[in-house]
């Protein structure tokens, strides 16, 4: 059985990924917090609970075969004041993560997670050769993180390669989130505190997406060193998904 280190994994994505991969990979979650109650569920998955901002994953610890690298803090906010925080959360975590795990033959992929945000006032769709054009701090700094990543594959020989996802939604996701708050607001006939909602985004299922990164990694070879955007392709007005 392959090893999958989940790096962020006590998030939403990486939980939905525990659920879907548990039986497939021998998995290691990383995290700053972990969600102890959730991973009772799954006592075949191991925990680590560890900033990796700070510290490098210790030794003891082997080469996994494969690592996702979902790691940041995720905002909206333009306030320049977040760039310490971000780069912290995104850039640091990614080269301790290559200072811990650079020169090992064992590791078929390091996937590093970026965001279409990235594309930023980019006309859509988006595509892998378009030049990003970040308009947030978030958005610069995934920039950054992900083209580091590349620079890590194509200098020193790091078996990196970057996934862009459109607008995942799912189980366990965050309340405040657009879908998960149009239900449950719904579920308590409650009125719904929203703006005309006419702007378009691409949705993506939480285990749709899940399926294709397992894809992604059963054929390694072929994705180091690429960009991939991940997306449905249909465009559905927030209306629509109200409706």
């Amino acid at each position: 059985m392959n090893s999958l280190y989940i790096i962020g994994g006590s998030g939403f994505i990486g939980k939905n990924m525990v659920r879907c991969y548990y039986e497939q990979y021998k998995i290691l979650v990383v995290d700053k917090y972990i969600d102890t109650a959730y991973f009772e569920q799954y006592p075949e998955v191991e925990t680590l609970q560890l900033d990796l901002a700070e510290e490098l994953i210790p030794a003891s610890y082997p080469t996994p075969d494969f690592i996702i690298n979902l790691a940041s803090i995720v905002t909206a906010e333009r306030d320049l004041g977040l760039f310490d925080s971000l780069i912290s959360s995104n850039l640091k975590v990614l080269m301790n993560l290559y200072t811990r795990f650079s020169g090992q033959a064992d590791l078929k992929l390091f996937v590093q997670f970026g965001s279409s945000e990235e594309y930023g006032s980019e006309g859509s769709p988006f595509t892998e050769t378009m030049r990003e054009q970040p308009n947030s701090p978030y958005a610069l700094v995934k920039q950054l993180t992900t083209n580091s990543a590349l620079m890590l594959e194509k200098n020193n020989g790091f078996p990196a390669m970057v996934v862009r996802p459109g607008n995942l939604f799912g189980p366990l996701q965050h309340p405040s989130k657009f879908i998960p708050y149009i239900i449950d607001t719904l579920r308590r006939n409650e009125t719904l505190n929203v703006t005309p909602c006419e702007q378009k985004r691409d949705f993506i299922y939480v285990d749709d997406f899940a399926a294709l990164i397992a894809l992604i990694l059963q054929n390694f070879t072929i994705f180091v060193g690429e960009i991939v955007n991940v997306s449905s392709g249909e465009s559905v007005a927030l209306n629509c998904a109200v409706a």
